[in-house]
């Protein structure tokens, strides 16, 4: 099977070169690749987004998440998640506890306003 990869903007080839960053071309090699694998001839913009799988499935996503926020990744849109859609700009310390895996949530220290 064909993956072709979606034409990118001179923008989405900055994002994927890395000029933003590591979590960021991290981001993006994956998007480009679901793109690619699914048949997208082209990324589109968007101005919000619902970050599915946040949901505690096993230790991966939870690596993956402090992966991203190690490297310095932050969201760029309004964005929504799971449980209950709650938005990232309201989220506030769960139990005063850090930002480590406690009884299979992953819990914060702080606002996590910009924050993966």
């Amino acid at each position: 099977m064909n993956h072709t990869r979606p034409r990118l903007s001179a923008h989405e080839q900055s994002l994927l070169a890395g000029d933003a960053g590591d979590a960021t071309q991290l981001a993006m090699r994956i998007v480009v690749r679901m793109g690619a694998i699914l048949g997208a001839r082209e990324l589109v913009e968007i101005t919000s987004s619902h970050i599915d799988g946040c949901l505690y499935h096993g230790d991966g996503g939870v690596e993956f998440a402090e992966r991203l926020v190690r490297m310095g990744g932050a969201v760029a849109v309004p964005a929504t998640l799971n449980v209950g859609a709650a938005g990232i700009g309201r989220l506030t310390a769960l139990d005063g506890c850090p930002a480590t895996l406690r009884d299979g949530k992953l819990c914060v220290d702080r606002p996590t306003q910009g924050n993966v």
